[in-house]
């Protein structure tokens, strides 16, 4: 985007150049946005930004435990709800204990950076064991509350939350076949908008490797915009080890599906306090 003189620095022997002069609208077709981040809400239960911390605990979590247990779900997973909104009533892990206690609770804020969880949810992350000892205390990235009995209460603010999502079951959580049908309604959406290229920051959210679903979809034909996906590395994670299963991802390369890149996650909101604004910046 910028002045044609601008562009001319930078045309080569490899560069196509179509000339649109007078020929209609030119908009860039590179959208970088978290649109699998709506992919959340079909994978579990939506909080409403307005809802208290009342009603989710007398309404919407005693409904998504219900359907947890009659589905056979082994995650009860939701997103949506609002620091603000929630307050100095925010529930710990020990209230959702009370409505659940043996199948992982984990509720996403509406920004995606924090989170609620439930005893057995910090269990399965080697967070406290099952006896009530405390294992860890800290995540590098992130920050696991702790309260005044010095045990974690349940919240979790950025790293920490993406360190214990990794133990949830997440291939079932969001399966190939629910991921292709969401990206079908996403490239929808964008080729609607005169979008042609996405670079998708979310597009390993719940696993890694879950590139499977696009290269599927292009490899049958129905996939019509091209698709980047950076394989996202975390404060907490090891990264020889995560270097590797970068390069492993690139067997889901296709024609339309791009996994070339490597996203470092460095993270904070101002809402959480863990990232702020200068008025001179």
């Amino acid at each position: 985007m910028g002045e044609k003189k601008g562009a001319e620095a930078l045309v080569g022997n490899r560069t196509e150049v179509v000339d649109y002069n007078g020929k209609g609208l030119v908009m860039p077709s590179c959208s970088n946005a978290h649109a699998l981040g709506w992919a959340l809400q079909t994978a579990g239960t939506p909080v409403d930004i307005k809802d208290d911390a009342s009603k989710f605990m007398t309404k919407i979590l005693p409904e998504a435990v219900k359907y947890a247990r009659e589905s056979g779900a082994t995650t009860v997973f939701g997103q949506g709800w609002n620091l603000t909104f929630f307050g100095d009533k925010r529930p710990t892990r020990q209230e959702l204990d009370a409505i659940c206690s043996d199948i992982p609770i984990y509720f996403l804020d509406d920004e995606c950076h924090k989170a609620l969880t439930n005893t057995i949810c910090l269990v399965n992350a080697w967070i406290m064991s099952k006896d009530g000892k405390v294992l860890k205390t800290k995540i590098r990235g992130g920050e696991i509350e702790i309260g005044t009995d010095g045990t974690p209460t349940g919240f979790l603010s950025e790293q920490a939350q993406t360190f214990v999502r990794a133990s949830l079951d997440n291939d079932r959580l969001y399966s190939v076949d629910l991921a292709k049908s969401n990206i079908k309604q996403i490239q929808q959406h964008m080729l609607s908008s005169g979008y042609t290229m996405y670079t998708e920051g979310w597009g390993n959210y719940f696993v890694n490797t879950n590139y499977q679903d696009a290269q599927e979809l292009d490899k049958a034909g129905e996939m019509q915009f091209n698709l980047a996906l950076p394989y996202e590395m975390e404060s907490w994670m090891n990264v020889d080890e995560e270097l590797a299963k970068a390069i492993e991802a690139k067997k889901f390369a296709s024609t339309h599906v791009h996994p070339n890149w490597i996203k470092l996650l460095v993270d904070g909101t101002v809402e959480s306090g863990t990232g702020w604004a200068s008025r001179n910046s």
